[in-house]
């Protein structure tokens, strides 16, 4: 099972054996992962700030109790995997983000500013409130995301259209 920075998960997606995120994975890129019953689950973390919440927790520990873990994240390459929770059942592997100009504007423009879906909570309030990050471009895009229906205007739909403009990663054909 894959699940790659958009959401996407694939069942059927495999690693190509001579592909960067197998490096040092040993023979048929098994990662040094021994149990042949364990589904794999590829996590990726993109960013710096979710390094800490998911591999500092009992997160990344629960996880390598049910599934063979491969993780993939930036964070790897400024520090040694080492200092993190191991476990036979992970491997973690540095990875830098594919697009990160595209990334940086779908999540920092984009989905900040037009997604309604969460105008309830308390954070969003404070953030208008305070007139937190609001450049001109966010204000320009809130503005027209009030003429849009607001059942359009989900984290669902933009994991959907940034599913269909972004191609998968070629280490995974």
């Amino acid at each position: 099972m894959i699940i790659d920075p958009v959401g996407r998960i694939s069942s059927t997606s495999t690693i190509h054996p001579d592909s960067p995120a197998t490096a040092g994975c040993g023979i048929l890129g098994r990662c040094g992962i021994n149990k042949p019953n364990m589904k794999t689950l590829f996590l990726f973390i993109p960013h710096y700030f979710f390094s800490s919440d998911l591999l500092h927790t009992d997160y990344i520990k629960l996880l390598s109790q049910k599934y063979k873990v491969v993780v993939f994240s930036p964070v790897f390459t400024a520090s040694d995997p080492k200092n993190y929770y191991q476990s036979e059942n992970i491997t973690y592997i540095p990875w830098q983000e594919l697009r990160p100009k595209f990334w940086s504007f779908f999540t920092k423009t984009l989905r900040l500013s037009m997604i309604r879906e969460f105008d309830n909570l308390e954070y969003f309030k404070l953030r208008r409130l305070m007139k937190i990050n609001l450049n001109w471009q966010r204000k320009l895009l809130r503005s027209i995301s009030w003429f849009i229906p607001r059942i359009l205007l989900t984290s669902d739909f933009f994991t959907k259209i940034e599913y269909l403009l972004t191609p998968n990663s070629k280490i995974f054909l």
